[in-house]
């Protein structure tokens, strides 16, 4: 991975923190929100994988399958997507 970014904003009604890992091509490789002030350790983290083809997004997975707010960011690479 080449870098992460941390945002904060609202969605619908809620703040969120948004962080983004991306590669070497300044892809968004790795997209998570939790609310402000979780750790990336923290079980808190809806996660998604967005695969590429060339610059085209041609696939976005969760980890397991599921987008619910219950994984850590910090292990995002291990997860199983789907």
């Amino acid at each position: 991975m080449a870098f992460s970014d941390t945002w904060i904003f609202a969605s619908g009604g809620e703040n969120l923190q948004q962080i983004f890992d991306y590669d070497g091509s300044n892809h968004v490789i790795y997209q998570g929100w939790s609310q402000p002030g979780q750790a990336t350790s923290a079980a808190t983290w809806r996660i998604r994988k967005l695969t590429y083809s060339g610059d085209n997004v041609t696939n976005i997975q969760f980890p397991s399958g599921s987008p619910a707010f219950a994984y850590i960011w910090d292990n995002r690479v291990s997860y199983t997507y789907a």
